[in-house]
């Protein structure tokens, strides 16, 4: 496998926030670099703000300080290690016009280490981002129990792919 190809790291099924911590404590640990874009995709409700909420907490930011940007879009946070962390989520975005209106392309011009974390991944161009920045990809699949439709647990896939 080519060194900027994504490899498939786990894949866990998950029954509760332990288990998913688990997972965060793992990407914390072994994925996130100095440049490092954490890419989150999947079904609605199925964990995406959930895991960053842990991850910041996981960095050191409070939980009470971190907030879904469903409505603002981006939110910025720093870590007392001097970690930058910009959180988007894509939600609401209609196409790639709309992205680049938001400025979201001039967080990676830093030279700063820094997290940038996307929730809804799926609705950006990957192609785009910069190659010397690591990938982390994490797919959520909320998977149903047969009653009224209501979800089991969730299947957490972590993907990564290195900078160049």
């Amino acid at each position: 496998m080519k060194d900027h190809e994504e490899q498939k790291v786990l894949q866990r099924n998950i029954f509760n926030l332990s288990e998913l911590k688990n997972i965060m404590e793992e990407v914390r640990k072994l994925h996130i670099t100095d440049k490092s874009i954490l890419l989150l995709t999947g079904d609605l409700g199925a964990g995406k703000t959930t895991s960053i909420r842990i991850l910041m907490e996981l960095l050191g930011v409070s939980h009470q300080q971190v907030a879904s940007p469903s409505f603002a879009l981006h939110h910025h946070y720093k870590t007392s290690n001097g970690l930058n962390i910009d959180h988007f989520d894509l939600y609401r975005l209609e196409d790639q016009d709309d992205l680049e209106s938001t400025g979201f392309w001039d967080v990676f011009a830093t030279e700063l280490p820094t997290l940038i974390a996307i929730e809804w991944a799926d609705r950006l161009n990957w192609d785009y981002l910069p190659l010397d920045w690591k990938q982390i990809h994490l797919h959520f699949i909320l998977v149903p129990s047969g009653e009224l439709d209501t979800p089991s647990h969730r299947e957490v896939t972590l993907f990564s792919k290195k900078g160049k």
